[in-house]
């Protein structure tokens, strides 16, 4: 396949994606953007965003318009809300791509991407969370009130 028709398709599909996907999630664009944009290139995002903004729905949206099983895409709904033994975990999915569980190593399978929610700082029961979790995120999407 010639660089340039790998580069049209990649276009279309990523047209197609967002076509569906605005058919649920109205108003966030620049979210909706972001998203693809990491799972393009094998990223993950963190969805920064006061509760009732759709975050956890646009990660479900994404699930079922790629057609992937949802485990497939890991939602850390309220991360800085999480225990620290629960972040550790992840970090080593989100860096690795593989889990220890008992002692025995797993691989995770492609494709593999952890979209991640996070209520403000300022909200109640919320943490910052540790430098390097954050680094393990290729954006943090900031998603306002459409």
């Amino acid at each position: 396949m010639s660089d340039v028709k790998a580069v049209n398709d990649l276009v279309l599909k990523h047209k197609s994606l967002k076509t569906e996907i605005s058919k649920i999630i109205i108003g966030q664009e620049e979210a909706v953007n972001f998203v693809l944009l990491s799972i393009f290139c094998g990223g993950h995002s963190l969805l920064i965003g006061v509760p009732g903004l759709a975050k956890t729905l646009l990660v479900n949206t994404v699930s079922d318009v790629l057609g992937l099983k949802f485990n497939r895409i890991i939602l850390a709904d309220e991360i800085n809300r999480t225990p620290p033994k629960t972040q550790a975990a992840l970090l080593e999915a989100m860096q690795e791509r593989s889990v220890t569980v008992s002692g025995n190593h797993y691989k995770l399978e492609l494709p593999f991407f952890v979209l991640a929610t996070q209520n403000p700082i300022e909200q109640e029961g919320t943490y910052p969370l540790p430098e390097a979790q954050l680094d393990r995120f290729m954006f943090s999407i900031n998603l306002e009130y459409p």
